[in-house]
């Protein structure tokens, strides 16, 4: 039977291991599965979505330039219509164009346009006019600068238009020219007109936007531009023009360029718009939940690992225990029974052998109780039975009676213990808790502090706590180390504090009681390069004044 118990285990972990690797590889199946799917499908849907957007963006340029040419030729079609019947056509008078262009490019709700300038440059001759004749120099020379780059630019008879924007006298206008051809495409002259920059960056595209259909209505149906759509006009310098709809940021997105007018027209399509489409929103991938399903089964299967191997880990320390509770045990029982014998047979040779060893069968009987109940505590402090009775009490009477006692301890192990008292503490504790703490704490410091150099127990008043340091000079404990020794079942082997046994539970059981009692405990560099543990608890009352006392 033994045997067959001690393979059943490995049986069961092997059985549950390769239950969970499978489901793992399952669930990492499937999720790749619907990933490869849905990733494919997400793909196609989201092409034909930007599709749909650069389709939107190059509708709306070719909207928007088929009304701005129409403008162009109510402005201008006086001169940029039809061919002139002879290359030596005179010039058109300025007034007159400026009669025949009344009511050509609106400009924005809000805006004025009492400011139109008119010019022309004869491209035979050179020479230039300016209309009405009151233009400051500056503002003519902007505009026949523009009507300068026009002509170099010798626009062909099928597209005679052209607009550009200039700094009049700091004000921003849009620049419409036109150029007059004669038969066989000779270029007689160029004409110009300024109206504000609103009637090309704002009114017309707005009119696009509110008029025409920007989205097959077979795909769209009859929903509006702004509710499929969100454009942004940018000029060539990254400032924006013109925001039409509300970008949701949903990404599919197209730009296309609007040269007539210098702009960049950008459209997004909306994300609520996206199943208005025939295409359809891209379908929601499962891949999210698939992962989640993995990621969850293979939590468990980590979880159910670590708690096998931590029941491992439990069961080896819960032997160590025992093997180490039955030393610690038998050590003290052992000097109790040779001494006890030692008086019961009478082979005490003098008063004082016998006097000895009833003193080594005390001190060996409360470093039994010591352990006895420092098990009973831990056990209790783990099934939450036994709450202490919290009182407020003078903290230095115990710390002395305690050092008191355990004086003798450190004196048959060739150390002295040192006892200090600063303000008389009252603490609101439970007398026998904090005795097992202050017990636990010089224990620890004579097994593993170097008693020859002694032993410091402090106690004072700092704040609203009251603190009780217990001083060695030993080896300390490594600052790695100094969360874990308070650990149940935690010895450290390395340096000096290795050298001795124990139990493990000493440090753990001051830390349970000390947070019973609503304290702390740490441990840091003592005064004389060993530990310095300190236990603090909060003040009841203070009284009473600075008295310091030693117990040697």
């Amino acid at each position: 039977m033994p045997p067959r118990r001690a393979r059943a285990t490995p049986t069961r972990v092997t059985l549950l291991v390769v239950l969970l690797s499978a489901t793992v590889l399952v669930a990492a199946r499937l999720a790749y599965e619907a990933h490869v799917a849905a990733r494919a499908e997400r793909v196609t849907a989201e092409r034909a979505l930007r599709d749909y957007a650069a389709m939107a963006a190059w509708e709306f340029r070719s909207e928007a330039r088929k009304r701005l040419e129409g403008e162009a030729l109510r402005a201008l079609g006086t001169v940029i219509v039809g061919l002139a019947p002879s290359p030596y056509e005179p010039p058109l008078p300025l007034p007159a164009l400026a009669a025949a262009s009344e009511g050509a490019f609106p400009c924005a709700r809000g805006e004025a346009d009492s400011a139109r300038i008119l010019a022309r440059l004869d491209l035979r001759s050179g020479a230039s006019a300016v209309h009405p004749p009151t233009v400051s120099p500056a503002a003519q020379q902007a505009v026949l600068g523009a009507l300068a780059r026009a002509g170099r630019a010798l626009p062909v008879p099928e597209a005679p238009w052209r607009v550009d924007f200039v700094d009049v006298t700091g004000t921003r206008r849009a620049v419409v020219m036109g150029v007059r051809f004669a038969r066989l495409g000779t270029p007689l002259a160029v004409y110009a007109i300024t109206v504000c920059p609103s009637a090309v960056e704002l009114t017309i595209p707005t009119s696009v936007m509110r008029e025409h259909r920007l989205l097959p209505a077979v795909t769209a149906g009859p929903a509006p531009n702004d509710s499929l759509l969100a454009v942004r006009l940018v000029r060539q310098d990254g400032a924006e023009v013109l925001r039409l709809g509300t970008d949701d940021g949903a990404g599919y997105r197209a730009a296309a360029e609007w040269s007539d007018a210098a702009l960049s027209i950008q459209v997004a399509l909306r994300r609520d718009a996206a199943g208005r489409l025939a295409v359809g929103v891209p379908a929601r991938s499962n891949v999210a939940l698939l992962v989640g399903l993995l990621a969850l089964t293979a939590a468990l299967g980590a979880v159910a690992l670590v708690q096998i191997r931590r029941e491992h880990e439990l069961a080896r320390l819960r032997a160590d225990f025992t093997s180490s509770v039955s030393h610690e045990l038998r050590t003290p029982l052992a000097q109790i029974l040779l001494f006890g014998e030692t008086l019961s047979l009478g082979r005490a040779r003098t008063p004082r052998e016998a006097r000895q060893a009833a003193e080594t069968i005390v001190q060996e009987a409360r470093r039994l109780m010591q352990m006895v109940d420092n098990i009973l505590h831990f056990a209790r402090a783990r099934r939450g039975a036994a709450p202490l009775q919290l009182a407020t009490l003078p903290l230095g009477d115990i710390v002395r009676e305690v050092a008191s006692g355990f004086a003798p301890l450190a004196e048959a192990a060739g150390g002295t213990l040192t006892c200090t008292v600063t303000g008389a503490p009252w603490v609101r504790a439970d007398a026998g808790a904090i005795r097992q703490v202050l017990l636990n704490l010089l224990d620890n410091a004579l097994k593993y502090g170097a008693p020859a150099r002694g032993i410091r127990v402090e106690a004072w008043r700092e704040g609203d706590d009251a603190i009780v340091r217990v001083d060695d000079a030993g080896d300390g404990v490594p600052v790695q180390d100094r969360a874990r020794i308070w650990l149940p079942y935690v010895r450290l082997t390395s340096g000096g504090a290795g050298a001795r046994g124990g139990s493990g539970l000493g440090l753990a059981v001051v830390q349970e009681l000390a947070i019973a009692m609503h304290g702390r405990v740490w441990v840091d560099d003592g005064s004389r390069g060993g530990a310095a543990f300190h236990v603090a608890l909060p003040l009841a009352v203070a009284s009473g004044v600075d008295s310091p006392d030693r117990v040697a």
